[in-house]
């Protein structure tokens, strides 16, 4: 009987292998002595990636609208407003007079507390003015942007989706350990928005900011300054699915920008330090 060194075990194999037949892969390929063994290989890891990039590129709507000049008021989408990110994009958002209206979705959370106390907290852990909140622009709503119709009101989603000119998709889940696959609802919110965005409802796309990550670039090679460039290969982000499914992401909205009217914005944050 074989005895696996704990030396050879990663912390994250078992998120890695998600799976009773991915684990008995991987345990098996130790015993038989590869070292550096993985369940996947890179080329194996890059057709899922890309596998999850055509699944969500799959049919654009064809936007009808005529593509205005766009007005100077500004109605933005916020996603991910309590966390540290998002609620001083949130307090900039109020901030500044052009924004005529915020709208700002979080997730439900199980233990009861209101969307507005949540913002309350995160302000207030962020030392940001509460004051703020109680701007009539700001709306805030309960929802969850994996789900068709982001389960709010009818009446709320119709008005959000004929009036919003800028997304800014911050929510992500952040967890280092487990596998891209996990991350799909996360990626699914991507197509909802660029859905959203060109709706037949709209005279223009609204813009969409992804808030993506450093993750992408994880094994670059280049020890310099990256260019920015918006197409990445996905060896760059392999290795960390928090990182792929940011890899995937940005590949959607990028070829969504290619082949419609989708005007759009990829913004790669590292670590966030101060407050």
């Amino acid at each position: 009987m074989s005895v696996f060194s704990a030396l050879s075990l990663s912390q994250s194999f078992i998120y890695e292998n998600p799976s009773i037949t991915k684990l008995a892969v991987y345990l098996s390929s130790l015993q038989k002595g590869f070292a550096t063994a993985t369940v996947e290989s890179i080329e194996s890891k890059r057709r899922e990636l890309f596998k999850l990039v055509e699944k969500y590129t799959l049919h654009f709507p064809a936007f009808s609208g005529s593509i205005q000049q766009m007005h100077n008021e500004q109605v933005v989408l916020l996603t991910g407003a309590t966390d540290s990110l998002g609620s001083n994009i949130l307090a900039h958002l109020i901030s500044r007079p052009e924004v005529t209206r915020i709208y700002s979705m979080s997730r439900p959370y199980s233990t009861g507390i209101s969307v507005k106390e949540r913002h309350i907290i995160a302000f207030k852990r962020e030392s940001l003015d509460i004051g703020l909140l109680e701007d009539l622009k700001v709306i805030l709503m309960d929802g969850n942007a994996a789900s068709p119709g982001f389960k709010i009101d009818r009446v709320l989603y119709d008005q959000t989706a004929d009036s919003v000119t800028h997304i800014i998709h911050n929510a992500w889940r952040v967890n280092f350990n487990v596998s891209v696959s996990s991350f799909e609802s996360n990626i699914k919110s991507v197509r909802n928005f660029i859905d959203l965005s060109l709706s037949d409802t709209r005279s223009n796309p609204a813009h969409l900011i992804f808030i993506s990550s450093v993750g992408v670039l994880r094994n670059s090679r280049e020890h310099k300054l990256m260019p920015e460039r918006y197409q990445l290969q996905p060896d760059n982000a392999i290795g960390m699915g928090y990182g792929e499914s940011k890899w995937v992401s940005e590949e959607i909205i990028r070829r969504a920008s290619e082949i419609t009217p989708l005007r759009s914005t990829i913004i790669r944050c590292g670590q966030m330090t101060g407050g």
